[in-house]
This record gives C-alpha cells, structure tokens and sequence, in this order.
C-alpha cells in the first residue's frame, strides 16, 4: 500500500510540474492580472498569483491556463450580489421558521386548488416524470413523486380549520373510493372502469397530496411550481392574512414600518413610527385585515383596498388572477362538513372564501 501511495504522489507531482509549464497567459489578461502577497500559517510568505477583477462582460470564473490545477491560480471573483431570499432574511428580519411557516401556508392553499385542477396536476406530474426519467435530473423538484404524501406543519399549529383546510376536505369527501373496498383482484378493474372525469378527480388529488413547500423567493425554488401556481390564478389574499401572531409580530420592525408606509401611506407609518413593536403588529393585524379595518382611523378606500390584498413576498404566485376557475368544482351531495369540522374560530362566514359558504357546499 505504502509503494502505491507514492507511486500516486510521484505521479501527482509531474502532474502539476507538467501543468505549470504548460500554463499560459493571454496578452489582454496579462494587462488587467495581479497577485496577493500574505503569510501562510507557517510564517512563510505566500503569492497568489494569476489574479484578475471580474468585469462586468464576464459571466464565470476560470482559472486562468488550461488546467484547474493549484487553488493559488484561481480568479478571484467579488462577492455576487445577494440573492432575493438573502434580501428578505435581512431587510425584512426573516426567521427560518417564520419562512417555513410562510411555505406551510402556501402549500396548503395551493394544494387545495390543484386537487381541484386536473390540467394543471397533470402537467405538473408528466413535467417532474419526464425530467427525472428522460432527463436524469436528480435535482430537488416540485413533487415527491413516490406515492407519498407531504405532511404539512406550521410551527403555530395554524392549520388545521382554515379556509384552504375546509377546502381540501370537501374536495377529499367528494372522490370516488368504493372501488377501494373490492379485493385487490377487482380494484384495477374497477378502477379502469371509472368515468375519465372521476379519473382526474382522482389523478389531481393525489399530485396535490405530494406537493412540496417552497416560497417563491427562496434560492432552491422550483421554476416548474411557480409557472405551474401561476396557472391556478389562487386569491391568496382570500385564504391568509398577516397578523400580529404569523407575520407581524416576527418580522423587523423596520420593515413593518416600510410596508406600513407603501400601503397604508406616510401618515399611517409616521403616527405609529414610536409604538412598541408588540403595539404596531396589533395596528398591522387590524389594517391589513378586511373584516378589521372598520376599527382603523384614517384609511381611504384606496388604502383599504390595498391591505385587503397585501402578501409578503414570495407567497403568491407572480400574475394570479381572481382564481374563479380553479377552485374545487365538483363537490357532490354528500359532501357537506359536519357542524364540528366546519367550525372555524371566529365569524365563520366572514372567514371563509366566498365559493365555500354553506349554500356552494350543501350544492
């Protein structure tokens, strides 16, 4: 083992006496190169040379010869520019389990409206099948495509009742299963039977049920999600409101303050510039909320209408519609929610999302 060893590092050092000998530098590099001069660890003086400043027409960095041999010939780069996720973790005081909690939320809403959307389910699903098995890419997608569902969490246990929720479950309530109780010898068959529509139902739900979280800022986002979110056209503003508990109160003050300021006006922001941040996440809570607002001093009805609306960043999809066709359209006769389930903390009709009143659940 030990003559082997250093037949490999005999063998590694003509490789790099070759590859410094054959090393070759261009006149125009040779015009704009330098080195760093610094001591080592050892005390001994270091050079690093081949150094060149990025221009603004270069989209890489190479080493500069032909071979990417030797860290101390490396092109030294300028920091790149922050990324729209390293942005929001700054300006705006984004905690990781505040944007966890963003994305629990936004996989919820959006999986309602995708099992309720065979075209876009499909698409999605032949998309992440096509590029794993015909592109081998072994990348993080947009699904987990092993029949397995993504359980969804928030770390405010504020899941469960919510208008999306009421959603899913009617949409769940409203599949064909008694092809599930015949033995295994007859499901298939019972299966191939259904009616194509009955089959999409089913198809969108389950693509739903493996849906994958993500923001649509986040650095590792899935392109595929988001173009595929865009075509459900989701009213977000419908389903989730900032307030002091899930985004208010987690944030800067300086940013809450900035978007005070954007969508409530200057006077808003400058009025409530002094109040302790518990205070102003309360004020937040109540301006941003359509149902609250009556209690908010000062607002015009441009203003209103804006906070009505207002998401951060990355939560909804880039140019949502009203999402009138997306929604869960094929609730049946027996899918109205027991009184229990459908209790949702608060005035239940003033919550939920017009298309889930009890006169569209009891249809």
């Amino acid at each position: 083992m030990g003559v082997e060893a250093a037949r490999i590092g005999e063998r590694y050092d003509q490789l790099i006496e070759t590859s410094e000998e054959q090393r070759r530098y261009l006149p125009e590099d040779r015009a704009r190169a330098g080195c760093v001069v610094t001591i080592g660890e050892d005390g001994e003086f270091e050079i690093y040379a081949g150094l060149i400043e990025r221009s603004p027409g270069d989209t890489d960095t190479a080493d500069i010869g032909d071979d990417d041999v030797g860290s101390k010939d490396r092109v030294q780069s300028p920091p790149a520019s922050p990324s729209p996720e390293q942005v929001a973790r700054k300006d705006c005081g984004y905690s990781q389990s505040l944007i966890d909690d963003l994305k629990a939320h936004r996989q919820q809403i959006t999986r309602a409206h995708l099992a309720g959307n065979f075209d876009v389910a499909f698409d999605l699903a032949l998309y992440t099948l096509c590029a794993d098995l015909l592109a081998r890419r072994s990348r993080h997608g947009s699904l987990s495509l092993r029949a397995s569902e993504t359980y969804l969490r928030s770390s405010l246990k504020d899941l469960r009742n919510t208008p999306a929720d009421r959603l899913l479950e009617a949409c769940k309530r409203s599949l064909p299963r008694t092809w599930l109780a015949l033995p295994d010898s007859q499901r298939f068959t019972a299966l191939a039977a259904l009616p194509a529509e009955e089959k999409q139902r089913l198809f969108a739900w389950c693509v739903a049920a493996m849906l994958e979280p993500q923001l649509g800022f986040e650095d590792k986002s899935d392109a595929a999600l988001e173009l595929a979110g865009e075509r459900l056209a989701i009213p977000f503003a419908d389903y989730w409101r900032p307030t002091a508990a899930n985004y208010w109160g987690r944030v800067k003050k300086a940013h809450a303050l900035e978007v005070a300021g954007d969508v409530l006006g200057p006077r808003w922001a400058k009025d409530h510039a002094d109040d302790k941040k518990t205070t102003l996440a309360t004020a937040l809570e109540a301006a941003f909320d359509a149902i609250k607002q009556a209690g908010t001093i000062g607002l015009d009805p441009t203003a209103r209408e804006k906070a009505a609306e207002w998401l951060p960043v990355g939560m909804p999809y880039a140019g949502v519609g009203d999402g009138s066709d997306s929604e869960c359209g094929w609730a049946e006769d027996d899918t109205e929610l027991e009184d229990d389930e459908a209790e949702v903390p608060g005035d239940d009709a003033a919550d939920l999302p017009a298309f889930l009143g009890d006169e569209e659940l009891a249809a």
